[in-house]
């Protein structure tokens, strides 16, 4: 407005020269000034990824769910990803998830945060229909959040919107991370109000799990296999000896019937190859049996030949067969019979003296060994041990709950965690120390939870339950994608 009220006041002058010139000044500077704004987001921000009547995301948001996905692939496949054949060096644009290259990586992510944004939105527009809203104590967890990635940030010696940027992408910021928490902490509000509405006796657990028997039902297998060996030109009479020989040793195998006699006769069988192997005058090698070596296996279902035979009315334990697979010759020794997981789980709270908070393990050890002496001194029960969680646990996740873990099964934790929790000899009250890679963890048993199959099946059925609930919701408010916006998304 100011340059058309100056070229007005000009009277005289060449209102055309004067726009042109404006023009081509702003066409030299262009360049440079979509870089500064591509830079700070604002091109990005201004952009709607995705929006309901009451909430949107932008693109500096949808950049974050973007990002969020890749890094956790990056972080889980770390030295694998090659495999995968994803180069993160390159735009994820031009790289292809699939072998007939029809969905690019950047595709496969942002199909991935869709999704999560969709779950999300979703969520928020039910919870504003049911007044729900961020109150003090969700705002403070916000701002403790934003604090730790601010943390961080100084670690690393950056600014929090320098570290934001290299983690999520250029252009988005703390604001644009702060927006995405916000509409996180709303829909969780949302999911657990729906999460405590789903409640399923034993009798409607039952149920479940003989329905869907194939997902809780399972057998234990002790397995060994056996490889036909020829040279890649041997013709047919030679790999069909070779095959045949491969199937002796199998057979053999399979007429142990035990444990302990099925492992032994790998053992010799190793022992004897070690000794045609060794050259004259010298020793075999020495036999190192690995757990890999007699794989104990559980098998679900009823699809495949080795889980039909399993899944027989009429099998035993101690039962063998042997499986034809190609050129291998696979042995299988039952070792437990089709049944449901009916082992106790367990429900344990724990303070984590995690070592990122001390100066060394050791030093936290100090620290936990400390406090669990003064509270073994005091009054030892759940309620003042969740005292203690809220004053010195570095656990985040589990500090509102008091350190509470319910249901807790056999390999969810830990090794250390794990063998703690489910020591033949734990009763309830039990108090201790645990350590693990995390840190030193103050462990109080609270006692069993439920079955491992009756588990299960309860988060089945609310899974179930939240997905039917879900789909409603997106039903009920609408969602916009705007794919064009998405796709202007830098990969």
């Amino acid at each position: 407005m100011s340059s058309k009220n100056k070229t007005a006041e000009a009277g005289k002058k060449n209102w055309l020269l004067i726009v042109v010139a404006a023009l081509l000044a702003l066409l030299l500077i262009g360049g440079i000034a979509y870089g500064v704004l591509d830079s700070t987001g604002a091109l990005q921000r201004g952009r709607i990824a995705m929006e309901t009547e009451n909430f949107e995301v932008t693109n500096t948001m949808m950049t974050y769910y973007f990002r969020t996905q890749y890094n956790n692939f990056v972080n889980q496949y770390g030295q694998y990803l090659s495999y995968f054949g994803l180069d993160t060096s390159k735009s994820l644009k031009s790289q292809y998830y699939d072998t007939a290259k029809t969905t690019t990586w950047f595709a496969y992510f942002m199909d991935s945060a869709v999704s999560q944004a969709e779950e999300t939105l979703a969520l928020c527009e039910q919870a504003k229909k049911n007044n729900l809203s961020l109150d003090d104590k969700d705002k403070k967890d916000i701002d403790d959040a934003i604090e730790t990635l601010k943390a961080y940030a100084k670690m690393y010696g950056m600014s929090a919107n320098e570290y934001v940027s290299a983690m999520y992408g250029s252009g988005v910021k703390v604001k644009d991370v702060r927006a995405c928490f916000e509409l996180s902490q709303l829909a969780s509000k949302q999911a657990k109000i729906m999460e405590d509405s789903y409640v399923y006796d034993e009798a409607a657990r039952s149920a479940y799990a003989e329905e869907h028997k194939s997902n809780f039902y399972s057998a234990e297998y002790l397995t060994y296999s056996f490889t036909a060996e020829y040279d890649k030109d041997a013709d047919d009479a030679a790999k069909t000896a070779a095959k045949e020989a491969a199937k002796a040793l199998a057979d053999a195998l399979a007429e142990k019937t035990t444990e302990e006699t099925f492992w032994q006769a790998i053992h010799d069988k190793k022992v004897e190859d070690a000794k045609a192997e060794a050259k004259e005058g010298e020793e075999p090698k020495a036999v190192e049996d690995k757990a890999d070596d007699y794989r104990s296996a559980k098998a679900f279902g009823e699809t495949t030949d080795l889980e039909k035979w399993l899944f027989d009315s009429e099998r035993k334990v101690g039962d063998t067969t042997v499986i034809e697979d190609g050129d291998d010759y696979d042995v299988y020794l039952v070792t437990k019979t089709v049944a449901k997981e009916e082992y106790l789980t367990v429900n344990v709270r724990h303070v984590l003296f995690g070592t990122e908070a001390y100066d060394s393990k050791d030093a936290a050890k100090a620290k936990a060994q400390e406090v669990m002496n003064s509270f073994k001194a005091g009054t030892v029960n759940e309620e003042e041990f969740a005292k203690l969680v809220k004053e010195y646990s570095t656990d985040t996740g589990s500090v509102e709950e008091g350190g509470l873990y319910e249901n807790v099964y056999k390999g969810q934790m830990v090794d250390s965690f794990n063998d703690w929790c489910f020591d033949e000899a734990r009763k309830a009250g039990d108090v201790d120390l645990v350590e693990s890679d995390y840190g030193w963890h103050l462990m109080y048993y609270v006692g069993n939870g439920d079955a491992k199959w009756s588990m299960d099946a309860d988060n089945a059925l609310k899974s179930d339950a939240y997905q039917k609930d879900l789909e409603s919701f997106k039903a009920a408010f609408p969602i916009t994608v705007n794919y064009e916006n998405i796709n202007k998304i830098d990969a």
